[in-house]
């Protein structure tokens, strides 16, 4: 309950201080009473009966997605991601293709970057189903679109989103695993910085020479320049251009018309006859104690801003040290900026007053409000700024509306010789160190917006060991994004007319759907579904024909041996150990047909230990029967009397039986035969143009190893009945089983060496086949064996005939 109470206090604080913030002012988490005053949040009538008062605060309507909103007949939810809490997670989804890497996008602290990572957001979660997440640079900020509490804190700095492709980097790209840190270790980690200008090209190249990120042109132009109201044109046409902001009578002039501007606290304790504590011209109301109210420069109710001449702008002043000047609102640090040097070399007599470090500028926060200020109190001003963003749009058509100001053309040797904006906030540098050459005091460049992506992201995707359906779009989209300068202005007009940036950011989107579709690449989206093996597989139906056969097949040998128990072919041939033979080619041809089943853990479990055990018992009786065989011949020929116990000969079947069943238990306690899943990437689409990806599934351990080792055991067994076969070549016929032998162990060994195949060739064929195939080869295996061994035994009389006739064949 304490815990809760903080966090509302915390909340409503950030809330106080966002109502006057061009990011936040309709951003940020919004107290309520009662639902109707969520309603008035919002323009569209979806977001107004999805959101609600919970717990205090108006909940995001947008928690389940963008286009499930706002978007008609649109019905799929946006994939979940690691920073969804149990709340949000309720309106997520899992991803259909679980093992795609998230995607961590850096959150920067102004309305057209923000407005892009939440843009790329809604690509990948909705449109694409990659994961996609969105850092802050601090532990307690969140920036996510779909937060159910709308939380807006940016991120504070340029650099945090050079040090997250850092960290991005030294974690081989999984960001999640940042999230552990405790919140003193907490260091910012993002895939994609969505946003950067030209003044950042030196971070960029430095990252791309490392090997750590590439850097691609958005296709927006942006320039930064200085502006003024066209207010204060309209008054004073000389200051459009530096021709009449130049020297010391200019300056005269500067200082008397741009004033410095005044905090509601130090307005209150200062100029205020009565602290405020009755309403006048600029403030109703002291500023609230123990809360940011105090460092505004204007709030939206309650503070129009002040703007007075202090000793800096007093020109009358006689003393050689002193330069008067009038105020300018410059950039904050880790932000590109020229102002000084440009003011300094061009004899500019203006200079910003920021609580910034060295540079003195203003935080983006406070840029916002000192223009609003100026515009409420009708003051002269002049800015450090850019566009597209939607301060400058919010006042496009009004007498504020923001004007350029003209200054030396940019060329090559000016760029060449320009301060290093990265210096322009050190403290251990000199002022000239700062400051730079005169010949690098010109305008700015209209320059290129870049994005910036990890490499990790493109070594993680395409690691050759993923399969081509599982490949995740995310790296191609990013690559291939683009937005144009005029679908920026489209962007920060939408912020502007509309209540909240998050329903604008999506309007918009749903209005520019096809546009930002073309960024998807091709293939994609794609819609998983599972295969129905009874359905469309006639390799399935063939296999499963043939099991059944099989199964029968060795069903009906059985029932003739028993019939003809006291023939004797069967007597000669020792019904005990033909009895073994059955059994294991019952349980060879049971393992064929459960192969051919909807795949399970257990399935995959019991025909491992069918055909391990069944092919034991198939061929070790032949074994002990033959080598026994061998044993009395060799005796024989020495006239020695031998004496065979059926005991020890049992025993010895029993113990490889008992063997063989010990090597299945380890397979399956160490590396156990289970279900595995495999996607594959098909020609085929949905009705909504979704590529299918076919998810399938197959028994497979980890290592291949076992396979390997039961397939080398058969081999073993097979060559050792081959040369015990030949040295019993010569014994009675009705005992003499040679020909059947060299029959059968020929075609085992054909099937040994198909099913080594398979092994080899799974890593480049349909590896959900194989099962197909290999309980094909096993069920061919069972029959060949019945026929080759069996039947001679069942028909001897054609079998002697058959033999005769090809004997005295010339």
């Amino acid at each position: 309950m304490k815990a809760r109470m903080v966090l509302r206090l915390s909340m409503l604080a950030l809330a106080l201080f966002a109502t006057i913030t061009p990011v936040a002012s309709v951003g940020a988490p919004i107290p309520c009473n009662e639902t109707s005053e969520c309603k008035d949040a919002f323009d569209s009538t979806s977001a107004q009966s999805s959101t609600e008062c919970v717990d205090g605060f108006c909940t995001n309507p947008f928690v389940g997605g963008c286009l499930s909103k706002l978007k008609k007949d649109w019905v799929k939810s946006r994939v979940c991601h690691s920073d969804d809490n149990v709340a949000s997670k309720e309106s997520c989804k899992a991803p259909d293709i679980g093992d795609y890497l998230e995607m961590r996008v850096m959150g920067m602290s102004w309305q057209t970057a923000i407005a892009q990572a939440w843009i790329m957001q809604i690509l990948l979660s909705e449109l694409v189903g990659v994961p996609a997440s969105i850092e802050t640079g601090v532990p307690e900020g969140n920036l996510d679109f779909y937060h159910p509490e709308r939380p807006m804190t940016p991120g504070k700095s340029q650099l945090l989103g050079w040090q997250a492709i850092r960290r991005a980097h030294s974690l081989r790209g999984d960001c999640r695993d940042n999230l552990q840190l405790p919140e003193e270790e907490y260091i910012p980690c993002a895939h994609v910085v969505p946003e950067t200008c030209a003044g950042q090209q030196t971070r960029r190249d430095e990252l791309e020479d490392l090997g750590m990120a590439t850097s691609y042109p958005i296709g927006a132009l942006t320039q930064d320049a200085w502006y003024i109201p066209k207010f204060t044109l309209e008054a004073h046409p000389s200051l459009g251009n530096y021709a009449g902001l130049v020297g010391p009578e200019n300056g005269r002039k500067l200082a008397e018309v741009f004033n410095r501007p005044t905090k509601w606290k130090d307005y209150c304790d200062q100029i205020s006859l009565d602290n405020c504590t009755k309403p006048d011209q600029h403030a109703k109301r002291p500023p609230y104690p123990d809360t940011p109210e105090g460092e505004l420069f204007f709030h939206e109710e309650a503070y129009t801003g002040y703007f007075r001449p202090t000793q800096d702008n007093n020109c009358t002043l006689n003393n050689s040290t002193f330069q008067c000047t009038g105020h300018f609102i410059d950039y904050p640090c880790g932000w590109t900026s020229y102002f000084e040097a440009q003011a300094k070399h061009l004899d500019i007599r203006l200079k910003s007053e920021g609580d910034e470090p060295v540079c003195h500028g203003y935080t983006y926060e406070q840029h916002g409000q000192l223009w609003k200020a100026a515009n409420a109190t009708r003051s002269h001003a002049m800015i450090m700024t850019w566009a597209p963003n939607t301060l400058h749009q919010s006042f496009i058509g009004s007498d504020f509306e923001m004007l350029q100001v003209v200054l030396p053309l940019p060329s090559k040797e000016c760029n060449q010789n320009r301060m290093d904006a990265n210096q322009r906030c050190n403290p251990n540098i000199t002022t000239e160190e700062r400051l730079g050459s005169p010949l690098g005091a010109c305008d700015f460049d209209a320059s290129f917006l870049y994005r910036t992506i990890s490499d990790t992201v493109h070594k993680r995707i395409y690691d050759p060991t993923i399969d081509e359906a599982k490949i995740s779009p995310a790296h191609d989209l990013i690559r291939s994004y683009t937005m144009t300068t005029l679908q920026l202005n489209e962007i920060m007009q939408y912020w502007t007319e509309m209540k909240d940036p998050r329903e604008a950011t999506c309007q918009w989107f749903i209005d520019n759907f096809e546009a930002m579709k073309r960024n998807v690449p091709t293939t994609f989206p794609r819609v998983v579904q599972v295969e129905d093996e009874w359905s469309q597989s006639t390799l399935a139906v063939v296999a499963m024909s043939l099991a059944s056969m099989a199964f029968f097949v060795v069903l009906i040998t059985a029932a003739t041996t028993y019939v003809k128990r006291d023939t004797r072919p069967i007597k000669f041939a020792q019904l005990e150990f033909l009895c073994f033979i059955i059994v294991g080619l019952f349980l060879v041809s049971l393992g064929s047909l459960l192969m051919t089943l909807p795949v399970s853990d257990e399935i995959c479990i019991v025909t491992s230990w069918l055909v391990v055990v069944g092919y034991t018992m198939e061929l070790i009786p032949l074994l002990v029967k033959i080598s026994a065989l061998a044993m009395l011949l060799q005796a024989a020929k020495k006239m020695k009397r031998v004496k065979l116990e059926r005991k020890w000969l049992f025993g010895i079947v029993f113990l490889c039986i008992l063997s063989s069943m010990v090597f299945a238990a380890v397979w399956t306690g160490l590396d156990p035969n289970k279900k595995t899943t495999t996607h594959d990437l098909t020609d085929d689409e949905t009705d909504e143009g979704e590529r299918i990806v076919m998810l399938r599934f197959y028994c497979a351990s980890n290592s291949d190893v076992w396979r390997y080792c039961v397939t080398a055991v058969h081999l073993a067994m097979l060559l050792s009945a081959t040369v015990l076969a030949i040295q019993t070549r010569n014994v009675r016929d009705e005992v003499n089983e040679s020909l059947t032998l060299g029959v059968m162990i020929y075609s085992h060994f054909l099937f040994i060496v198909l099913r080594l195949v398979l092994i080899a060739i799974e890593s480049i064929a349909d590896i959900w086949k194989m099962a197909y195939y290999q309980s094909i080869l096993f069920s061919l295996d069972a029959m060949l064996t019945c026929a080759v061994y069996f039947i001679p035994k069942f028909f001897p009389k054609f079998f002697k005939r058959f033999q005769k006739k090809k004997n005295a064949t010339p």
